[in-house]
Parts: structure tokens; sequence; C-alpha cells
């Protein structure tokens, strides 16, 4: 019986994961570097973070490491939205999705 529930709550769960995807909802977990959730559960452009994001896009498309890019942010002290240091992943991820607009190999 329990299994049949647990199994009956994970396919509910991933199909109402799924359709708020398809609305454009954001499903939760950690928001983005450079995103903020709107009051209908979108995600919008940070203005805050929004030239520091920038910035991450052009330093990678000067050539610059995921490396590089991460301790420059690092040494001028640029943080999240919550106050914490900003992570290397977040870097990472930007990084992969510029070289993937630009039409690079991502390397992965």
């Amino acid at each position: 019986m329990a299994e049949y529930y647990s199994a009956e709550l994970a396919e509910k769960v991933t199909r109402g994961m799924k359709e708020n995807a398809l609305k454009g909802l954001w499903n939760g977990s950690n928001v983005p570097f450079g995103y903020v959730i709107n009051k209908e559960r979108k995600l919008d452009i940070d203005p805050q973070a929004a030239p520091v994001v920038q910035e991450i896009f052009k330093l990678s498309n000067d050539g610059k490491t995921v490396k590089e890019i991460y301790n420059i942010m690092n040494e001028r002290k640029v943080t999240r939205s919550n106050g914490k240091a900003l992570r290397y992943n977040a870097i990472r991820r930007r990084d992969l999705y510029g070289r993937a607009l630009r039409g690079r190999n991502s390397g992965v």
C-alpha cells in the first residue's frame, strides 16, 4: 500500500512540476544568480545583479577561464542575494550558457 502511494505521489509531483515548467513558472530550489522570482512565480532579471552577469559574459567572451572569472568576482566581493559569496558553479553555468549562445563548444 505504501509503495503504491509513494509511486502515485511521485507521479503527481512530476506531473505538477512539468505543468509549472510549461507555464514558465519557477518550480523551486535555488534561484540562479542574476534572477529574482516575481509575483507570478516566474524568473525576472535581477536589476542589481545584471551588471555583474554582463561582466561575467564579457570576461568569458574575452577568453577568461571560469576560474579567472571566479577569482575576479571574489576579489570584488560579489555576493548572491542572500549575502553569501558567489559560487563557482554559478559562473561555470553562465560561461557554458554564453558559449552555447556564441555557438562555441562548451567542453561538456
